[in-house]
């Protein structure tokens, strides 16, 4: 509950009633009615295999007081597979990802969403609905508490998962352009042309996260970043080759091995470029990266 303390609830994922439905049919708030809703267990989320577009609503009560004078309530969201909607005695607090006019379910940021005192009664209900494809991975991290209490758990939750990566793909674009200097204006040596790569494909790796808005072009910067992981790995491998002076050896190390090498990448690259959603991204992207 929200005393005079505050305290902050992880909410059990084994807690919840969950039932799936065909996504175009009725359900909470709607029908607030607990008929055909099943105890979940905890771990991955329902699929009976017969339901083409579907939701799945998971729902639990709690017990909640109202926040003192000068606070609030809210609830902290993880990142998610899947787009989810909040409802809080039926009212809608907060949705992440997007399921209508087109459909992401990257959702990469912690999020918190207030509970405004008005909907708190004392003895509530707390209601996620989710909207996957083909996902299936738990329910993402849910904690009620106090608003201001989330915020520094939000930014560093968001600061290590996104902003670090998009601070590193700025600085392998600078060390590719600076490489690029001087390979253009110094000796014109391999190492650096190598590096360069290696420092392009990385940001390629990350484009997914780092160019992220609203999701709208998920599958697209899907595809950028798998392409870019084994593009990296790839390069990185030559790299290493021409930096230890193997490649000036032998043919073997300068043609053969880096041939055989580009099969499993040029593979996985293909795989990926004629992928049209993420379940079909992901397949080779899993078994390149295993």
């Amino acid at each position: 509950s929200l005393g005079a303390a505050v305290a902050e609830t992880v909410l059990d994922p084994a807690e919840w009633m969950v039932r799936e439905l065909e996504r175009s049919a009725t359900s909470y708030p709607e029908d607030a009615s607990l008929e055909g809703f099943s105890p979940h267990t905890g771990g991955t989320i329902p699929k009976s295999g017969m339901i083409g577009e579907r939701k799945v609503v998971f729902i639990r009560n709690f017990s909640l007081d109202k926040a003192p004078e000068g606070r609030a309530a809210a609830l902290f969201v993880g990142p998610s597979d899947y787009p989810c909607d909040f409802y809080v005695n039926g009212t809608l607090i907060g949705r992440i990802g997007h399921y209508q006019d087109y459909y992401n379910s990257s959702v990469y940021l912690a999020n918190r969403f207030l509970i405004d005192n008005s909907l708190i009664t004392g003895s509530d209900t707390l209601a996620v609905i989710v909207h996957p494809e083909y996902e299936q991975t738990i329910l993402p991290v849910l904690k009620i508490g106090e608003w201001s209490g989330f915020a520094s758990e939000v930014f560093w939750r968001n600061f290590l998962n996104i902003s670090l990566i998009q601070a590193s793909v700025v600085i392998a674009c600078i060390l590719a352009a600076f490489f690029i200097l001087l390979f253009i204006m110094g000796s014109r040596d391999m190492k650096y042309l190598w590096f360069v790569f290696v420092c392009i494909s990385f940001a390629l790796s990350y484009c997914n996260m780092t160019l992220y808005h609203d999701g709208r072009l998920m599958t697209q910067l899907d595809k950028l970043a798998h392409y870019g992981l084994p593009l990296t790995i790839y390069f990185l491998f030559c790299f290493a080759l021409e930096l230890s002076g193997l490649r000036q050896k032998s043919k073997l190390f300068r043609i053969w091995i880096p041939a055989i090498a580009a099969v499993p990448v040029l593979a996985s690259c293909l795989m990926t470029f004629i992928a049209n959603d993420k379940y079909s991204i992901y397949v080779p992207f899993s078994a390149y990266s295993t």
